[in-house]
């Protein structure tokens, strides 16, 4: 795991212990990706609910190029390519099977609409275009200004994760019309949190390796705490990590750590 994420993409270790290493840009960040070893996991079967891609957003097209030449030349297999109309996506997995894509978005201005919704494509890329972008620098780590864009979910129900992650957390949606699939985001970003059927409605067995939480930044104390007050109201609250933090579970049991950012 430390091989895909620190040596090829190029995150830096800011913090560990026996078990646990944190990964982020750069030091003075807080922790981007936690992974943590549990000695008796088990792979993750395919076709369970749980985590379908973390997405690592690149801040622009150039980077995402010089990322993906250094995994080639790095002999990394991957999974896809796509152009989705609002970014430019490349799609591979990590050693234990959690999906990763590497993206960066295209200008807000080029997004397409369809009668006032947006949408997002699944085209082909073109790589070999792409590739001409590559800065002739040698690589030297992920750029600043790269963040976690989104995550992607596999779930049981569209109308459950509707109610979590709309009607509870208040999202917005951003686009239900792509099949078995359900796009949200706050602030008018083409999607923060994605949610799909097409994994069915199993659950991963006990000690599963997987997603273990995600975590969303609310800049609103007020915000912050009406949500806590919401999910606490419709049983969701699962854990008051702190004033700051506390962690709500959607209906497949997935935790959202709700954390109140200063900025």
């Amino acid at each position: 795991m430390i091989d895909l994420y620190v040596h090829k993409i190029g995150f830096k270790i800011i913090g560990h212990d026996s078990y646990t290493i944190k990964l982020s840009v750069a030091e003075t960040h807080s922790p981007q990706i936690i992974l943590t070893e549990l000695p008796e996991a088990k792979i993750k079967p395919a076709n369970t609910i749980g985590l379908y891609h973390t997405a690592i957003r690149l801040p622009d097209r150039s980077s995402l190029a010089q990322l993906l030449k250094r995994l080639i030349a790095l002999g990394q297999r991957f999974y896809g390519f796509a152009d989705h109309g609002v970014s430019e996506a490349i799609y591979l997995a990590d050693p234990e099977g959690n999906g990763v894509e590497l993206y960066t978005d295209r200008p807000k201005t080029e997004w397409p609409y369809s009668n006032g919704q947006l949408v997002m494509l699944t085209d082909p890329l073109d790589v070999n275009e792409l590739l001409t972008n590559a800065n002739v620098e040698s690589w030297s780590g992920l750029p600043q200004g790269t963040d976690i864009g989104h995550i992607h979910l596999h779930v049981s129900d569209l109308g459950k994760a509707r109610l979590f992650y709309h009607e509870l957390l208040g999202m917005d949606i951003t686009q239900s019309s792509y099949p078995g699939a359900l796009f949200m985001s706050a602030g008018g970003y083409h999607h923060h949190i994605g949610t799909n059927i097409w994994a069915g409605r199993n659950q991963p067995p006990d000690q599963a390796a997987g997603l273990r939480e995600f975590g969303i930044a609310i800049p609103d104390t007020d915000y912050f705490l009406s949500l806590k007050n919401k999910f606490e109201m419709e049983k969701r609250l699962t854990e008051i990590v702190s004033a700051n933090e506390f962690v709500a579970s959607d209906f497949d049991n997935i935790r959202v750590k709700i954390i109140q950012s200063k900025n």
